[in-house]
């Protein structure tokens, strides 16, 4: 009996947890789409990986705090695939400043992307699903920041908050559509970037103290896209060792 693949289409596929995602869902078999908006390097040498094991693999370039570049995206992925089953949000910006250091341009650069952009990437998803009647699902990448006070958040805690409700309302209106949505949020995550400072120094902030993986991000996307999942909808699972539990204020960035 042969198995039908699953397509699967992830935003910011080139670095960090998107690459570490997009990843994981090659080496679980799922057919790619790729996104990224400069990170072109990563994502060539993803759809490379993914070739190399027989799937099939795409990129897709786009600014996506603009719609009419999302719409774009879109059109380019109806032709790719006539069965698009997991879109994975996870494009995004992080801007930690104290509040009165917040400028216009930082607003517009979070909104832009993270919510704006997200909210978009969701929507149009969610039409093409229809379209291809497909029993889809939409993971958003937010963060624990949303969950969190803390001094510098203002902005990027208050705009993962957004999207963490908007997790919950978009699965509602979606489900009659055989769509479903959930969130993912991350806390410390071992990227690789030298922006998030020595581990060591976080741990006080992290009850488990240990920061998560790409890897291991990318398997609960698996997970909560199986056939054992069928069932969760509007759900934002955390994956940051309690870090929100605490809150401590002795961190300077998180997911």
């Amino acid at each position: 009996m042969t198995v039908e693949r699953k397509t699967a289409f992830i935003t910011g596929a080139g670095k960090g947890i998107g690459y570490g995602i997009a990843k994981t869902l090659a080496e679980e078999g799922y057919d790619l789409i790729l996104h990224s908006r400069t990170s072109v390097q990563g994502t060539e040498k993803l759809a490379n990986l993914a070739r190399t094991k027989g799937l099939k693999a795409h990129l897709v370039q786009g600014d996506l705090s603009n719609v009419q570049e999302v719409e774009q995206i879109f059109r380019r992925i109806s032709d790719l695939t006539q069965g698009l089953n997991l879109v994975v949000s996870n494009s995004g910006l992080t801007i930690c400043k104290p509040f009165f250091q917040i400028t216009p341009q930082d607003l517009d650069q979070v909104t832009g992307l993270d919510w704006r952009g997200s909210f978009f990437v969701t929507q149009y998803a969610a039409k093409l699903m229809v379209e291809q009647k497909t029993e889809g699902h939409i993971l958003l990448i937010t963060s624990n920041q949303a969950h969190m006070v803390y001094p510098d958040g203002s902005l990027y805690g208050s705009v993962k908050a957004a999207l963490s409700h908007f997790t919950k309302c978009a699965a509602v209106e979606l489900a009659k559509h055989r769509i479903r949505v959930n969130a993912i949020s991350p806390g410390y995550t071992d990227t690789g970037d030298p922006r998030m400072g020595e581990k060591e120094s976080t741990y006080s902030a992290i009850p488990i103290q240990r920061w998560c993986t790409p890897k291991e991000i990318g398997k609960a996307v698996v997970f909560l896209d199986s056939v054992w999942s069928k069932s969760i909808t509007g759900t934002e699972l955390m994956i940051d060792g309690g870090g929100s539990l605490t809150c401590k204020d002795d961190r300077e960035h998180t997911g």
